[in-house]
């Protein structure tokens, strides 16, 4: 008879909990989180947070929610961090969501893909538009992920940066010979018609350096020393 007893009272418990929005016990006495009268499985304010629900209990991992996916841990959201998972690495943006194609993430440049599988795929190199300095329209040059020094080609030129940045109108130094930027940051060939490389004779042959016109051979452009760059050949 006292274990009838017990059994009714557990189901009692049971069917005034179900009625419940909010957190109550079930026959087994564990708190689960109810909207009404069931379980709750989705995102649902407990009263402090908004948690993600699993069958009433607060859920850890990624959930497909409203087009996106998103990482919980015990139910709450998690915003700027890595998570790894099925033996892969994501990462949440501001709002919690997982990422894709080139994000810039604490000054380096990784590749999320954009094949709606979210995961890390490496690190990004390019002219990548990260909107960070106002110059040169808000781009810099990442290589293998971090922002780089020297010459790079691009769009069937050459170009020198410092720290990513587009160095334009400047003298530079690499392999041991010298070299001038123009206004869009091109190295220049010939015989530049304007700036303080008028005067010199950088070739025709894709080469680029400033040579003596006669014999061809590279030269050190005559301007004080502190306005050329002098770079570690890449």
């Amino acid at each position: 008879m006292r274990l009838q007893l017990i059994l009714v009272r557990r189901v009692l418990t049971v069917g005034n909990v179900q009625t419940q929005d909010g957190y109550g016990t079930d026959g087994d006495y564990q708190s689960y989180f109810y909207h009404n009268g069931k379980m709750a499985t989705g995102y649902y304010y407990d009263g402090t947070n908004w948690k993600w629900f699993d069958h009433g209990q607060a859920y850890t991992g990624f959930r497909h929610y409203m087009g996106n996916y998103y990482y919980f841990s015990n139910g709450i959201r998690q915003d700027n961090t890595w998570q790894v998972a099925w033996g892969m690495t994501y990462y949440t943006d501001s709002q919690g969501r997982a990422v894709q194609g080139t994000q810039f993430i604490g000054n380096h440049a990784y590749n999320f893909g954009t094949n709606g599988t979210y995961n890390l795929k490496g690190d990004t190199t390019g002219y990548l538009h990260d909107n960070v300095l106002s110059q040169n329209g808000g781009y810099r040059w990442y290589q293998k992920g971090s922002l780089y020094t020297g010459f790079r080609q691009y769009a069937g030129t050459y170009y020198y940066f410092t720290a990513g940045r587009r160095i334009n109108n400047s003298w530079e130094s690499a392999w041991g010979m010298y070299y001038y930027l123009d206004n869009d940051g091109r190295a220049v060939q010939g015989n530049p018609q304007n700036g303080d490389a008028s005067a010199y004779y950088f070739g025709n042959n894709g080469t680029y350096f400033v040579r003596d016109k006669k014999t061809g051979k590279p030269i050190k452009p005559s301007i004080p020393i502190a306005v050329i760059g002098e770079t570690t050949p890449d």
